[in-house]
């Protein structure tokens, strides 16, 4: 029975698999992204167990990471984010789930990680003054720096991709009710 994808961004694992007349039987598909980026499909299991054919269709989405070239293509570092500890802070451990190392440790959650293109910075939203705003800091966790400041909300930073700038998410629109896109330099300008 064939797996198939709408979208030529993503390939399916596996593309097909056999089911007998009148089984039962649960396929996991891992589709992955061809591009750097989030993006959404829908993939489509063709089966035919009773004999007619039928369609199922599931949603999922996707990143794949923009690995940089050169000496960094050999990056080992993962940043998540986790509440193990007092409330959400932001951790690095390799790519094995060795040496995890917590690099914030600040009243509030700490999360919405990005890493910049040369995988040298983060950027991340935290509430460690009030409410959300968009700080920087260097991979290991040191020069900690608020980039915005306001009395909206500030989420889901995303860099450029040469690192120079930073998108970014706000609710700064005349009542706080409507998010809307800003773009601001590295270091908050």
């Amino acid at each position: 029975k064939n797996i198939t994808s709408n979208n030529a961004q993503y390939t399916a694992v596996p593309t097909s698999f056999k089911l007998l007349a009148g089984a039962s039987q649960t396929v996991t598909v891992t589709f992955a992204p061809t591009k750097v980026g989030w993006e959404q499909d829908t993939l489509s299991i063709t089966y035919n167990a009773s004999g007619s054919p039928a369609r199922t269709r599931l949603s999922g989405i996707g990143r794949k990471p923009d690995v940089p070239s050169g000496s960094l293509a050999t990056h080992t570092r993962i940043a998540f984010t986790s509440d193990r500890a007092d409330g959400y802070e932001i951790y690095l451990m390799n790519v094995d789930g060795q040496h995890q190392t917590r690099v914030t440790d600040s009243p509030g959650v700490n999360y919405e990680l990005s890493w910049s293109p040369d995988e040298r910075k983060l950027a991340f939203m935290s509430t460690r003054d009030g409410n959300a705003e968009i700080y920087s800091m260097y991979a290991g966790g040191t020069h900690q720096i608020r980039l915005t400041n306001n009395l909206f909300n500030d989420s889901r930073p995303e860099w450029s991709p040469d690192g120079t700038r930073l998108l970014f998410e706000s609710y700064r629109s005349s009542d706080g009710s409507k998010a809307d896109i800003y773009v601001m330099n590295a270091d908050g300008t």
